[in-house]
């Protein structure tokens, strides 16, 4: 059985791959050394930990496979951060399927190694290019470019990469946790189900099938809170979610119903669509399920069926919930009809089709004939955590407005924010002199305003919170100046074509500066890149002096820009806050930054257009990345690695799973009595002292529905026919 974790972006998947290499390594990582989040309560922190201490519940040493989005290399860095930096320095073997063809190629690290490793590695990849060229991934993505919708990556780039990691540990009784980041799709997030069926496939392909269950799945990520009261840093457990979106109509017959706008609902247990309308153009046919959304009162009361039918469940009262999944940003008026409909979780983006294809293969596993399309499901977990408040006081919009048009940032803040992107945005490696957000420090003095609208870091006496700009330098600055084309689209990194009424780019009179900048820029950022993990690995050699040094002529050159074009603040040498051009400077100003012009009059009215519009303005999205980089590591340090606890529960878990195990090899030993007097009466008092065990610990342990999960997948271990335990563990 294979326990596969589930992520779309990197801090979504590396936190779990750390920890999970660091037990390998039999390293335990304080969650103290992080920080804690303020006020956490003990029962939510013990549910969290035990939901991912189930992963290793039986094998706390086990091979890992990872399987990535892209083509990686061996000198390539992976979910953003360098390989060096992993507590496990490096893979043993991997591949990396083509999506375009399904082609394979097979390396080693180092080329020599030929293990047995590289054989599993190797029926993972025959696997996934199988199902590639059976699912016609290609053809589909190819679908989406061809009907002028925007894809994030070109069909050329796009490849799985398996990476293998303690590979010797490969055994009958060792289950390898899968990790993978599936490309996230944003622009069409209906092509996530494409690439995870065509993933669940492949490794359905490759695996040995053990029992009555291949593959348990968990997902961890981050997730927009839209219930009142709610703060950054709470978790919640997602059985269905509505979706609102537009996706590729499958059934077209030509230019107007080249779209489909649909309202939908998905379990593990069902899927129905709530409302559906075809269109010509992706963009009005999505506005029409918008509408239909807030306004359309035959949706309005299905969709309140649902969540009141959904709140008498046991599931409901076990603590999963219901979110809202879109194919766009959810703004706050979606949020505010969300919860006004008794949708009671999160908002994302990926929930419903991580769900959808839950669904589909739970009904593939009910098929009699044929062959079955995906490998059989044990269990499945979803858990978002809130990355931001539901909605933000105008106070406060009010004071990150005259905090953005008053803050300059110095080149050391830029140096600073790279190589903390180059050292894979970990926690415990941030410099908090330039990462701490002075907008929350200096500006909202209440605590309650702090705890509802920010997530905090306690560490060493201090509350802190992470800048979001700084997290946005150190995820995506270095990389758009590296995959910048040419001077113009090194031009749209910084400064904003200026556009007319139609959309098309007015001319720059000041467009030479980039020009003559773009060679030096481009060859600086593919130097730092290559340079990274020997500079990263070994600071004081002539790498790591090399690696600062192309930092520092980088960020001078970009210094360079913003003088030339007069940003940078002549009575105290500031400098512009860089912000992708994305946030809304295509809009509403002149250029890249949080304050879009500091020396236009209406600086003020371009920052509260950008940033503060009422409950749809970027601030929210701001806030978001502030929170998700930091609570997403320090919870999943708390889930897998954290000291505090964690033992005493493994062990209680562990007593736990071998008195029922020991019960379920009972009854299997008198399977072949039961024929004799009296022998069904003694298999029904075991079954009975399970039911009684299990029911004793529901009463007294918070945790217990992911203990129903432990037992049921230690059950289809024994392959036993308990009907009362089989119940009781069902997907309840």
């Amino acid at each position: 059985m294979l326990d596969i974790h589930i992520g779309f972006m990197d801090e979504e998947v590396k936190p779990v791959l750390e920890q999970m290499m660091r037990f390998n390594k039999d390293e335990d990582t304080p969650a103290e050394k992080y920080g804690n989040h303020v006020e956490k309560s003990g029962e939510y922190s013990l549910l969290f930990r035990l939901a991912f201490s189930r992963l290793m519940l039986l094998h706390r040493e086990r091979p890992i496979i990872v399987i990535e989005r892209n083509a990686v290399t061996d000198s390539a860095i992976l979910f953003e951060k360098v390989q060096s930096e992993y507590a496990l320095k490096s893979w043993e073997h991997g591949a990396t399927v083509r999506l375009s063809s399904g082609d394979t190629a097979m390396y080693s690290n180092p080329p020599s190694n030929r293990g047995a490793g590289l054989e599993y590695i190797g029926k993972i990849a025959a696997g996934l290019s199988a199902a590639v060229k059976e699912s016609k991934t290609a053809e589909k993505v190819a679908t989406r470019k061809n009907a002028d919708a925007k894809i994030k990556s070109d069909l050329g780039d796009l490849a799985y990469t398996v990476l293998g990691y303690k590979l010797d540990k490969l055994g009958s009784d060792v289950d390898p946790l899968v990790i993978v980041r599936a490309p996230e799709m944003g622009l069409q997030p209906d092509l996530i189900r494409v690439h995870l069926r065509t993933i669940l496939r492949g490794l359905g392909l490759a695996i040995e099938k053990k029992g009555a269950a291949d593959i348990n799945i968990t997902v961890y990520g981050a997730g927009g809170a839209q219930v009142p009261h709610t703060r950054p840093g709470e978790l919640r457990y997602t059985w269905g979610s509505f979706y609102v979106g537009v996706e590729h109509n499958k059934a077209t017959t030509g230019p107007h119903d080249k779209w489909k706008g649909i309202i939908a609902y998905a379990t593990p247990e069902e899927h129905v669509e709530l409302f559906s309308e075809v269109g010509e153009k992706a963009k009005d046919t999505l506005a029409k399920a918008k509408t239909a959304f807030l306004k359309n009162e035959e949706v309005d009361a299905k969709i309140r069926g649902i969540c009141e039918a959904f709140k008498k469940s046991s599931r409901s009262k076990t603590g999963y919930t219901l979110s809202l999944t879109a194919s766009f940003f959810i703004p706050g008026d979606f949020k505010a009809a969300a919860n006004q409909k008794g949708i009671d979780g999160d908002v994302a983006m990926e929930d419903y089709h991580l769900l959808k294809v839950i669904h589909s293969i739970k009904k593939d596993m009910t098929q009699t004939s044929g062959v079955h399309k995906y490998p059989s499901l044990g269990s499945s977990t979803v858990m978002r955590i809130d990355c931001d408040p539901p909605e933000i006081d105008q106070d406060v919009f009010n004071k990150f407005a005259k905090w953005a048009l008053d803050y300059r940032w110095t080149r050391q803040h830029y140096i600073s924010a790279i190589i903390w992107g180059l050292q894979g945005l970990e926690l415990s490696k941030i410099d908090w002199n330039y990462a701490d957000w002075t907008f929350p420090r200096d500006h909202i003095k209440s605590d309650a305003s702090l705890r509802k609208h920010f997530f905090i870091v306690e560490q060493d006496g201090a509350k802190r919170v992470l800048c979001p700009f700084y997290t946005e330098v150190a995820c995506d600055l270095l990389e758009s100046i590296r995959k910048a084309k040419n001077a113009a689209e090194l031009n749209d990194v910084f400064l904003v074509h200026l556009r007319d009424k139609d959309g098309k780019p007015l001319p720059l009179t000041t467009m030479s500066y980039v020009t003559q900048y773009y060679p030096a820029m481009k060859d600086l950022a593919e130097k730092i890149k290559k340079g990274a993990s020997a500079g990263l690995s070994a600071p004081d050699s002539r790498e790591g002096e090399a690696l600062r040094q192309n930092i520092d002529k980088l960020v001078t050159l970009m210094g360079a820009i913003y003088i030339m074009h007069r940003q940078v603040r002549k009575e105290d040498g500031g400098w512009p806050i860089w912000a992708r051009p994305g946030w809304g400077a295509y809009r509403h100003g002149e250029f890249a930054t949080v304050c879009p012009s500091i020396n236009r009059a209406d600086a003020q009215t371009r920052i509260k257009a950008i940033w503060c519009d009422g409950a749809n303005g970027n601030l929210d999205r701001a806030f978001y990345k502030s929170t998700n980089m930091v609570a997403l590591q320090i919870e999943a340090i708390r889930g897998i690695g954290g000291q505090v606890g964690l033992r005493e529960h493994t062990q209680k878990w562990s007593g736990v799973m071998q008195e029922l195990k020991g019960k379920a090899q009972e009854i299997q030993d008198r399977g072949p009595l039961r024929a004799q007097a009296g022998e069904q009466a003694r298999m029904n008092t075991i079954r009975s002292g399970i039911m009684a065990r299990l029911l004793e610990l529901e009463r007294t342990d918070p945790v217990m529905r992911l203990l129903r999960q432990a037992a049921r997948e230690m059950w289809q271990r024994q392959q036993t026919q308990s009907t009362a335990l089989v119940v009781y563990t069902g997907n309840q």
